[in-house]
């Protein structure tokens, strides 16, 4: 495959996530849903770790 044919390639399996997606949640998976959003849970000690690891590796696009 020549460089500029790779933006064409066209993955049926792309089509599904590309498409808006309806998740039915029962009212207490709903609360619970909205109270993660509203109050996220802390960053964990591991999850930490890890971003910094990722930092060292691609560096941080957060710029």
């Amino acid at each position: 495959m020549k460089p500029e044919e790779a933006g064409q390639v066209r993955d049926p399996d792309w089509a599904d996530i590309r498409e808006p997606t309806i998740i039915r949640l029962s009212a207490e998976d709903q609360r619970r849903f909205v109270e993660a959003l509203l109050a996220p849970p802390k960053i964990s000690p591991a999850m930490l770790r890890a971003y910094e690891h990722r930092k060292r590796l691609v560096g941080d696009n957060n710029q």
